[in-house]
């Protein structure tokens, strides 16, 4: 399936990730940087607190990443040849991507704060912790912090 995208309000109850776990993670996977101009770049410890984080290769940081996983194939009908967990992470003046695709399958999981999410000519919408949504290969996006937040991105590679 790659279908339309998709919303589901209050779609995981328990804790995924803290701000204890952005500090484990920070020391122990790839870690880069979205600046203000909506960059990516290579981390720097001095940033941390400024811009927005991404760290990638952290499926394996919790087994209720590859629960959720499993649990989305089998609800999409998917097949996936890969898949990560990159968690995003934004302190107070956190940027993000402008408007863009991805060449994978995304469903993004609020775990801490709010976001908005555009999905181009489908929703505008709020997520809070817990919330899911489903953006489909290709379709174009944008992501807008509104408060500090974590969230993870699982992306889907079929």
């Amino acid at each position: 399936m790659t279908g339309k995208p998709y919303y589901i309000k209050n779609f995981v109850s328990k804790e995924l990730l803290s701000w204890k776990d952005i500090e484990k993670l920070i020391q122990s996977k790839k870690v880069e940087t979205i600046n203000k101009n909506q960059e990516k770049l290579n981390y720097d410890v001095k940033d941390k607190r400024k811009d927005s984080l991404i760290i990638t290769g952290a499926k394996n940081y919790n087994l209720d990443f590859i629960k959720i996983f499993e649990y989305l194939l089998l609800k999409d009908n998917l097949k996936a040849k890969d898949w990560d967990v990159h968690v995003y992470v934004s302190y107070k003046d956190g940027k993000s991507f402008k408007k863009h695709n991805d060449q994978a399958i995304n469903y993004i999981i609020q775990c801490q704060g709010k976001s908005r999410w555009i999905v181009e000519n489908c929703f505008d919408v709020i997520l809070d912790k817990g919330d899911l949504i489903y953006i489909p290969y290709e379709w174009y996006h944008q992501c807008i912090p509104l408060t500090k937040r974590i969230s993870i991105s699982i992306p889907i590679w079929n």
